[in-house]
């Protein structure tokens, strides 16, 4: 009988994250909802997701604006993770209890909830200013203009992923822009070619992950309102691959290198 009842409580709890990781997920879904309004929403659906949502309180700081749950404390019992936005810590996602840690203690599940809700928050926060962007770029633009100059977005996001690579961390070199978006003849369906060189192979996989997120973002609004598949063609190079002219090697050295150097 304990152990039934052992499992019934177990069974229960799973099925409150579940329903407070639904309920997040659709206000974070939510298009017309702003950044702001988004907080506000979460902190006031999350505690439900918690084993005492009664006792339950949570803040989210985001650029240091702080959004919180109408009774929230600093009880020092508490979770915390931060809040990442295109790989820079913006902010943080914390939950307490109005308890001591001895009355209430939170399950290992719950810091798992925590964390992935604290990367979906992250991921929308930089997708949505990424949009943002992109609209005040737009701004002033007319319609044929747009049409005719799809290689001007394209480069600026480019330079956008540019200003954000963490060149040393990832044992960066140099990021270039080549074909059709370089030579202004890029078209609806065109993707963006950089070439990245690298002096350590053992970065390759974080620098397609960069831009990998960066894709997912640029694919989710798309500015021209055209659904890709894919947008972004990264092509790594190492020193020996320089040293050998091999693949795109030509296109950034020589006399007349075919790119432009972006970082």
């Amino acid at each position: 009988m304990i152990a039934h009842t052992h499992s019934l409580h177990h069974l229960k709890e799973r099925e409150k994250e579940l329903s407070g990781l639904y309920r997040v997920d659709k206000i974070l879904r939510n298009q017309s909802f702003t950044l702001e309004r988004m907080c506000y929403e979460v902190v006031c659906a999350l505690p439900d997701a918690f084993q005492y949502p009664g006792l339950c309180e949570v803040q989210i700081i985001w650029d240091e604006r702080s959004f919180s749950s109408h009774n929230y404390s600093d009880t020092g019992n508490g979770l915390e993770k931060p809040v990442l936005v295109d790989g820079e810590v913006r902010g943080s996602l914390r939950v307490v209890y109005r308890a001591k840690k001895s009355e209430r203690a939170f399950l290992p599940q719950e810091e798992k909830l925590l964390s992935t809700l604290a990367l979906w928050l992250g991921d929308v926060i930089f997708k949505k200013e990424l949009r943002q962007w992109f609209e005040n770029q737009e701004e002033g633009i007319g319609v044929s203009e747009k049409e005719s100059e799809e290689w001007e977005w394209r480069e600026k996001a480019a330079r956008k992923m540019a200003e954000g690579l963490p060149l040393a961390n990832l044992k960066v070199t140099g990021l270039y822009l080549i074909g059709s978006v370089r030579e202004r003849t890029a078209g609806p369906e065109s993707d963006i070619d950089l070439v990245v060189h690298v002096n350590s192979q053992t970065s390759i996989a974080s620098i397609n992950a960069y831009f990998f997120g960066w894709e997912h973002a640029l694919l989710a609004f798309p500015p021209n309102g055209i659904t890709l598949k894919r947008l972004i063609d990264v092509h790594v190079l190492t020193d020996n691959d320089l040293e050998k002219n091999l693949s795109f090697a030509s296109m950034i050295s020589g006399v007349n290198p075919q790119s432009t150097r972006l970082a």
